[in-house]
């Protein structure tokens, strides 16, 4: 049996669907501070560990949630390791609470999914790089 034409469908869908995303990841970091009942508190750190794109610091997201709740856009400081002004390997976001108290003392010990993603040039959608989980321990 001759696999060329199955090969080639292959190759001719990826094709059809654009770039391959870029291989994005982070590790993230828990913050030392304490969750409290008001808004503003220090969440975890991001550091991104692999990728080989630059990306706009106005069209990132950070996001955060509890199983079962909605994600929230999360407030980041970033720490800009290579003085490029973008998101890139080896820098690091700051992440902390928005100006409404989402996450508590009745968060820590439990899992929070934490999601990055960027609006590419030209598109109306968000896309997504990468997820972890964030566990705060205080």
């Amino acid at each position: 049996m001759n696999s060329r034409p199955a090969v080639l469908l292959v190759l001719v869908a990826l094709c059809a669907c654009g770039p391959v995303p870029d291989a994005v990841s982070f590790t993230v970091t828990d913050s030392p501070d304490a969750l409290t009942p008001g808004a503003g508190d220090n969440l975890f750190t991001l550091t991104m560990t692999q990728g080989s794109e630059a990306y706009e610091l106005a069209d990132v997201l950070v996001a955060a949630n509890l199983p079962g709740q909605t994600a929230t856009a999360v407030n980041f400081t970033h720490t800009d390791a290579n003085g490029n002004g973008k998101l890139d390997k080896g820098d690091a976001l700051v992440c902390k609470e928005p100006p409404v108290s989402i996450f508590d003392a009745t968060t820590v010990g439990k899992s929070v999914k934490v999601a990055l993603t960027v609006k590419r040039s030209g598109a109306s959608v968000l896309t997504s790089l990468a997820s972890e989980t964030w566990v705060p321990a205080n």
